[in-house]
């Protein structure tokens, strides 16, 4: 896999910045999701639009494109969008959605989050890009500090997650990109991903069963654990359990 930067509206980053950006995001995902993917990525950056992506289309070799949203020195806000986009790669998206596509974009606010506060301690040890400010690892630290703990994201202490989410559970599958909800999820699911890692490398399986638009979460969940390895299926249990 190669990372390709698209020349775009960058600001005042340097193109060799930005691929050195993308390499330690990936270089910090990737054992957790296991083998690289083995097409390569062209990455741009439209500020102006009103959200990243990773386009439906593939190039002619199978390459992936993703467009960020961000510019210049914002190297949190960077971060969050790719780690994002990259998991929907790594989660086999779809080009359509189904009932259930609210998991998926759950999951991948929850790769933001995994993945920026790791990258933190990284900044922390060592500069990634030798010309930033120093201290910058503090700084990606407060950004999603920021982010996993706004209230719109979180549940009050006294509700649990289980009544919460059968009550949105209809909402959320006509409405995949209420990105609260999707970080009320993220947050509930955060916390077993630090205790079970190996859960990034199963969630490289989703979306590969015969797919039906018209199943449920539970539907999904059922073919998920149909083609997990048998070694692998306690674990994902664990996530599912979180939704019974």
């Amino acid at each position: 896999m190669s990372i390709i930067i698209i020349d775009s509206d960058w600001g005042d980053i340097s193109t060799s910045d930005i691929q050195c950006l993308i390499n330690s995001a990936i270089d910090l995902m990737d054992p957790f999701y296991g083998k690289p993917i083995p097409y390569n990525i062209e990455i741009s950056n439209t500020p102006n639009i009103e959200s990243p992506m990773v386009y439906n289309s593939r190039g002619v070799s199978g390459q992936y494109h993703i467009n960020l949203t961000t510019k210049g020195h914002d190297y949190s806000q960077f971060y969050y969008q790719f780690f994002h986009e990259y998991c929907h790669i790594r989660t086999n998206y779809l080009a359509v959605d189904n009932k259930y596509s609210w998991f998926e974009e759950s999951v991948c606010e929850l790769a933001s989050m995994f993945g920026v506060k790791r990258m933190a301690f990284v900044w922390k040890k060592e500069k990634v890009l030798p010309n930033a400010k120093n201290n910058f690892g503090y700084s990606i630290e407060k950004y999603i500090q920021r982010v996993i703990f706004n209230p719109r994201k979180n549940l009050p202490k006294q509700q649990l997650f289980k009544t919460w989410f059968d009550e949105n559970r209809e909402y959320l599958e006509c409405e995949r990109y209420d990105r609260d909800k999707n970080g009320i999820v993220a947050n509930q699911l955060l916390s077993l991903f630090e205790r079970e890692p190996t859960l990034w490398e199963l969630m490289t399986y989703w979306n590969k069963w015969e797919i039906s638009h018209n199943d449920s979460i539970y539907e999904a969940f059922d073919k998920w654990l149909s083609i997990l390895p048998e070694e692998k299926k306690a674990v994902a249990q664990k996530l599912i359990n979180v939704f019974l």
